[in-house]
């Protein structure tokens, strides 16, 4: 096995502090630390919380062997190694090289960029002496800097430019799989002899290449000429064709011949909406819902909402003796963040009133969905009615107020916009809801938050990790499929059984709104304007 050489910079560390053991995943791997970076995570660390958990995490390795560094000096350090089958931490320093010239950097190839960067050139020349003093040519510098990777391999130092844990939106776009295949179909009805009712195949039952590609609660799609015709148009289709991923019985199980209706009147309109709904059946807990606007999503999400909390209560009951207990409401939360750069100054009223404005989507369906019920009085006839009621069925707040905040047993928790929530935002909010749903609305292509962009945001985050947790449970190979990915999987599951993965993936479903419900001049404004 070949042995690495790894030396990171500081950019890799700040942006992500865990990687020192995605690098150490091999014995004979070795990363350096450099008293350069060392000294640059110092500067950093009164701003970015991040340079903090980096120096948090070099001193937990240096803790754990105290005694070694105190009885060697720094030209004597071999390095040690993290834990058994991983890899050697060691420091390298050499104090030669000066900062602030370029005459302190010798033998090192300057261009402009570089001139004004001299801990770049220094880290560079580290790279040369070490490569020197140490008989070692597998040397790879890590940064997240290209003119830094570029300058290095021109300095004759193999260089890797290590992207941020960004996401491709496109590889989140999942909702189904199709299959066209009418022996497939005819043998998972075989199977299904003894009971009819209850449509099922084993996926190792099965040979086809798309198998590799389900996630937890995924659907399958029995592809006909008709069903295809269908599915290009956004229509629902014949229940009969539809099959739900279940990663736990790793199995393809037939949904139920009727629709599931919300509030004795509110079908799905089309097949995401059917899709969805059929998770929730399925009891899957945690619902995101990813597209475009005018797609049905925050129609759809926030009537199963007001479903799940009606029906409790109605279960609940509402006698006096019971006042005490927190009555379940739907609780909706987003970011308040400016839209398009706009400054509204300080807006007065209430903590509500302050955020109102920022539900527009909720505020516009919540009516239409109230009409089509017929329960406007005992609900509210308008958002702003229904949160002033007394024991409300719903309330609005900003993401902010999660911090502290306590959910009562069947609480249902919307996040709505979810693209404008960074990732440590939306893992407070995810670990938040305890005995309750949790439903997330956005749309990855369209953020006002200038800390996030498409590819990093909260909702793609938590997408990414419900699609690589159902892959780590089941054993899913990155040869199997260019999705998965493998460092990832390393810094988070490493210590995380396969069947505790399938477990934490069956409490969620991923569904893609593809499809808008919308007149043809809007639609023409979305897809080419």
């Amino acid at each position: 096995m070949t042995a690495r050489t790894f030396f990171l910079d500081t950019s890799v560390l700040i942006e992500d502090p865990d990687c020192i053991e995605e690098f150490l995943d091999k014995e004979t791997n070795t990363v350096i630390i450099t008293d350069i970076v060392m000294a640059e995570l110092d500067g950093a660390k009164a701003h970015d919380v991040r340079a903090r958990d980096a120096i948090r995490n070099i001193k937990h390795y240096i803790d754990q062997n105290r005694d070694y560094f105190l009885t060697k000096k720094y030209w004597e350090l071999e390095g040690v190694q993290i834990g058994p089958g991983k890899g050697y931490l060691n420091f390298f320093s050499n104090n030669t090289v000066q900062q602030g010239t370029d005459d302190a950097h010798p033998g090192v190839l300057a261009f402009e960029p570089a001139l004004s960067k001299p801990n770049d050139m220094g880290l560079v020349q580290l790279c040369k002496e070490y490569s020197a003093s140490h008989n070692e040519s597998k040397i790879m510098l890590i940064t997240m800097d290209t003119n830094q990777a570029s300058f290095a391999i021109l300095n004759g130092i193999d260089a890797e430019y290590k992207k941020s844990e960004y996401i491709d939106p496109n590889q989140l776009h999942r909702d189904y799989v199709t299959f066209t295949d009418d022996a497939l179909y005819l043998k998972i009805l075989k199977t299904s002899e003894k009971n009819p009712e209850r449509r099922f195949i084993s996926l190792a039952d099965i040979d086809e290449p798309w198998i590799t590609e389900l996630i937890a609660n995924e659907f399958v799609i029995y592809e006909t000429p008709e069903v295809k015709q269908r599915m290009a148009r956004g229509e629902r289709i014949s229940h009969e064709h539809i099959f739900r991923y279940d990663i736990l019985k790793d199995a393809l199980v037939g949904i139920p011949r009727d629709d599931q209706v919300l509030l004795d009147r509110i079908r799905p309109r089309n097949l995401q909406q059917q899709l969805i709904l059929e998770n929730d059946r399925a009891g899957v807990q945690g619902l995101i819902s990813a597209g475009g606007a005018g797609t049905g999503k925050t129609y759809l999400m926030l009537a199963l909402g007001l479903h799940k909390i009606l029906q409790r209560r109605r279960d609940r009951g509402e006698s006096s003796s019971l006042e005490f207990i927190p009555r379940p409401t739907l609780r909706c939360f987003t970011r308040y963040v400016s839209v398009a750069g706009e400054e509204i100054g300080s807006v007065p009223g209430e903590a509500h009133e302050k955020v109102y404005d920022r539900f527009s989507g909720i505020a516009t369906n919540f009516p239409q969905v109230i009409n089509n019920i017929k329960l406007g009085q005992a609900v509210g006839f308008t958002l702003d009615q229904a949160i002033e009621m007394d024991a409300a069925y719903i309330s609005i707040q900003n993401i902010g107020g999660l911090r502290g905040a306590s959910f009562a047993p069947g609480d249902v928790m919307l996040i709505d916009e979810g693209q404008n929530l960074e990732r440590a935002v939306m893992r407070t909010a995810a670990s938040r809801i305890g005995h309750g749903e949790i439903f997330v609305l956005g749309d990855t292509t369209q953020w006002d938050n200038e800390k996030v962009d498409m590819r990093d945001n909260g909702l793609a985050h938590f997408m990414n990790a419900i699609i690589q947790i159902s892959f780590y449970g089941r054993g899913v190979r990155r040869e199997d499929n260019k999705a998965v990915n493998l460092h990832f999987q390393r810094r988070k599951f490493n210590d995380l059984s396969r069947d505790d993965a399938k477990k934490f993936g069956s409490y969620f479903g991923l569904h893609f709104f593809e499809h808008i419900i919308r007149d043809p001049k809007a639609e023409f404004a979305v897809k080419f304007l």
